[in-house]
């Protein structure tokens, strides 16, 4: 099972005027420090709570059938399945048609129910799973905790943007982004 990025999002949770007003920068020069900051904050509250927070486009590629029929989306929450296709020995595409799959939205991670569709590929990689996860296409669309968490992170790397030696270390992340990324953590028994 292979699960890759087809299209990122188009915007950040927040923009970068709210950043510089949190900072209280008002100049450009640090512009795209400052994205690149914001993006990197984003994409790690997105680790570490197992989420999207901006739609983005996936491929989930299978080389064997699921032997419960079931696949499980791995990234939350799921907008919509876009496409099911599955691959022959020459290489044609053949379209699961909606008929052949349901989405259960109960669980986290999504889970897709292939069992009314074929069960036997012809290919390697003969499985491909097209999906949009994400709050929303903007930022209003991500709950106001997490937009919080990528602006406090994305100050905090601001803040301790120098190497440090190993006695003079800052601690990993604030407190307060831990606990504002706590309540959408996934938590396996």
């Amino acid at each position: 099972m292979i699960l890759f990025l087809t299209a990122g999002p188009q915007a950040e949770p927040v923009a970068l005027a709210d950043i510089k007003a949190h900072l209280r920068i008002d100049h450009d020069g640090e512009d795209a420090l400052l994205d690149g900051y914001l993006r990197t904050a984003r994409e790690l509250v997105e680790q570490e709570a197992a989420l999207c927070l901006i739609a983005q486009s996936w491929r989930l590629v299978l080389d064997d059938w699921p032997a419960s029929g079931v696949v499980p989306l791995k990234r939350h929450p799921v907008i919509s399945v876009d496409a099911v296709t599955r691959y022959g020995r020459d290489g044609n595409a053949a379209a699961v048609g909606q008929q052949g799959w349901r989405q259960d939205r109960r669980d986290r991670p999504v889970l897709l129910d292939l069992r009314a569709a074929s069960q036997t590929l012809d290919a390697s990689n003969g499985l491909e799973v097209d999906f949009t996860a994400g709050f929303g296409a903007g930022p209003d669309d991500v709950p106001a905790g997490l937009r919080r968490a990528v602006l406090l992170l994305a100050a905090h790397y601001w803040e301790f943007r120098s190497t440090y030696g190993p006695g003079d270390q800052p601690v990993n992340w604030p407190g307060e982004v831990v606990r504002l990324i706590a309540p959408w953590r996934k938590v396996r028994m």
